[in-house]
Parts: structure tokens; C-alpha cells; sequence
């Protein structure tokens, strides 16, 4: 923000601190411009401008360039011109490279897909084929985003993984050609796990969590200390803490559980020296995840390569487990809702 905006809005905070009538007094001073104000407001605005500084975003060089693209496509879809304004809207998307402009990428590749969609549904046939090409193009770009995939899913059959859904199946392969090559040691890990999570015993019930993130393909463990989380599932760009009060009788959750909740992630976060964690009915999914297994089991081998990858994928996805879709089914309903 220009630095006189900066100055006002910091003034302003720095007020708004203050006890309500002393408020309500340099309110009065300011619209009547009076000697107080100009001796002690006026002088401390002065001050806060001097020590502002103005310094672009970083992604600013990059829009404003986009924007005579943006005014060209929007002009074309205004005059119902859909294949120009499909055109038009690509020229957008290709020239939005940052990475942190993703999320915006993605609007626009939806704008395309859009706009072409009107252009086939006029007579337009190559228009339907570039939408379609599009859509995948979009949820590349939206990946960890919800809106998309509610507005204008994939087909069925298409699975664009994310990183954290890579990394899963990386680790499920590993698995699978390693710790849990038997399969007497996998029916008894996930009889162990089931039986665990089946019950209320904290203890138990924690060792449960901790084992049905490794079969999500997490790197999971229960962080040592007091306070800590009973879980921690860690995929690439993808971190989940599980507070599971099993043994919670009340009708509500105590607000001491929830602030406590609150602090797991930014724990983990110093536990691995970093400022933040990348940019959510356990049973159910426990049994999900059994299902899934036996279904890898039986169809993937563990040093098939890509192609075993992107098998477990799909068989991951098919049972609602890519560390995407498990953090969906646990943040469906906020703890604020409940």
C-alpha cells in the first residue's frame, strides 16, 4: 500500500488500543482538525510515513502484465465471441507462470474451459476437445484446492495425483517390498490395528493411529512429550495431526482439547526447524484402508516401477485414501459445527 495508507491504518491500530473515551476524544480531534491534532496526530502520522516503506508483491510484475490478456478475453466473452474468448483466456493461463499464482492459473484455465464449453455447445467441435485437454490442465493447477473438483470434477477414470498422494504410494511400495511383504505380518498388523481402533482406551487407541497412518502411506509417528499429538501423519506438502479423545464421554468437546488441538502443527513445524507445515470415523477409513491393502496385494508388485505407482494410486483413490481425499472425510464437519 502507498505509504500514507500504511501510516493511517498503523496509527489507527496503535488507537484503537487505547481505552474507549480516549478513542472517542482523537476521533472527535481528527474531524475537527483542532490544535491537538495537529500538535500530536498530524506529527505522528508524519513519523509513521517516514518509516514505511512501499514494496511490491512479488507476483505484482507478473499480474500486471497479465492484465491487458485479462481485459482482451473478458471484452470477447462480453460479446459472446466464446471462441475468442476461450483463445484468449489460454494466452492468460501461459503467461501466469509463478508458482505461488497457481491457485489464480487454475481460475483461469476454468474460464477456458468455460468459455470453449459455449463455443461447442454453438456447433463447435474442436472447442469441446480443447475444454476437455483444459480441465486436466486446471486440476494441475489446483491441486490442494476444493473448488474444482466440486464445480467440475474429472472424469472418473482420471486421477491427477498431488504430492502428497505421490509420496503415499511411493511409501505403500516400500512397504509392500519390505515390512509388510508377509502376509501373515500384514494380517496380524492390521488385526492389531482394527482391534485397536475399535475400542476407547487412549493408549491403544493412539498406537492404532499410528499404525494406520503408515498404511496411508504416511510417515507416522506419536511425537514424543507432554501435550503432544497422539498422531502425526507427514506426506509431502501435506501434514496431519490426529487428536482422537476416545475416551471423551461429554456431549461436548472441552475447549481445552481444542486450543490444545490447535498448537500440534505448529510443534511439528519446530520440531523440523521450519516456520510452518506445508500449506485435515477413523474406523471407517481404517477398514478402507484394510480393503485397499488386500486389493495391492493382490494386483502390485512392490518393484514395478511407475507403473505399480500409479496403480496403487489408483487404488488408493478408488477407496477414498490418497492423503487428499482422507483429510476431506476428516475435516468434513469443523470442531466449531459440533
Amino acid at each position: 500500500m502507498p505509504v500514507e495508507l500504511q501510516a493511517e491504518i498503523e496509527f489507527g491500530l496503535l488507537a484503537s488500543a487505547g481505552s474507549y473515551s480516549n478513542v472517542v476524544a482523537l476521533t472527535r480531534s481528527a474531524l475537527a482538525q483542532d490544535e491537538d491534532w495537529r500538535t500530536h496526530g498530524e506529527p505522528a502520522l508524519a513519523d509513521g510515513r517516514a518509516r514505511a516503506t512501499r514494496t511490491p508483491q512479488s507476483l505484482a510484475a507478473e499480474l500486471a502484465a497479465s492484465a491487458p490478456r485479462e481485459v482482451a478475453a473478458w471484452r470477447a466473452a462480453w460479446l459472446g465471441d466464446w471462441e475468442a474468448a476461450g483463445r484468449a483466456a489460454v494466452e492468460v493461463l501461459e503467461g501466469i507462470t509463478a508458482p505461488k499464482a497457481r491457485a489464480y492459473r487454475a481460475l483461469w484455465a476454468y474460464f477456458a474451459i468455460a468459455w470453449f464449453g459455449r463455443s461447442a455447445a454453438a456447433g463447435n467441435a474442436a472447442a469441446a476437445q480443447r475444454s476437455a485437454e483444459l480441465l486436466t490442465t486446471a486440476h494441475r493447477a489446483a491441486t490442494g484446492m476444493v473448488w474444482l473438483r466440486e464445480i467440475q470434477p474429472l472424469p472418473a477414470d482420471v486421477v491427477i495425483p498431488e504430492p502428497s498422494d505421490a509420496s503415499a504410494a511411493t511409501a505403500i511400495l516400500s512397504l509392500l517390498g519390505g515390512s509388510l511383504r508377509s502376509a501373515t505380518t500384514f494380517s496380524s498388523r492390521v488385526q492389531t490395528m482394527l482391534g485397536q481402533l475399535a475400542q476407547d482406551e487412549a493408549t491403544p487407541y493412539e498406537l492404532g493411529l499410528v499404525e494406520l497412518g503408515r498404511l496411508l502411506g504416511a510417515e507416522s509417528f506419536k511425537p514424543s512429550g507432554q501435550g503432544r499429538t497422539d498422531a502425526a501423519w507427514l506426506w509431502d506438502e501435506l501434514w496431519l495431526t490426529v487428536e482422537a479423545k476416545s475416551e471423551q464421554t461429554a456431549e461436548r468437546l472441552s475447549m481445552d482439547y481444542v486450543r490444545k488441538a490447535n498448537t500440534h502443527l505448529a510443534s511439528l513445524a519446530a520440531d523440523r526447524d521450519v516456520d510452518a507445515p506445508p500449506a485435515d470415523s477413523l474406523l471407517d477409513i481404517a477398514h478402507d484402508a484394510h480393503r485397499a491393502w488386500t486389493a495391492i496385494r493382490t494386483s502390485v508388485q512392490a518393484d514395478g516401477g511407475e507403473a505399480a505407482r500409479a496403480e496403487v494410486t489408483k487404488l488408493l483413490w478408488e477407496h477414498r485414501l490418497l492423503p487428499t481425499q482422507v483429510k476431506e472425510r476428516l475435516c468434513r464437519e469443523p470442531v466449531r459445527g459440533l
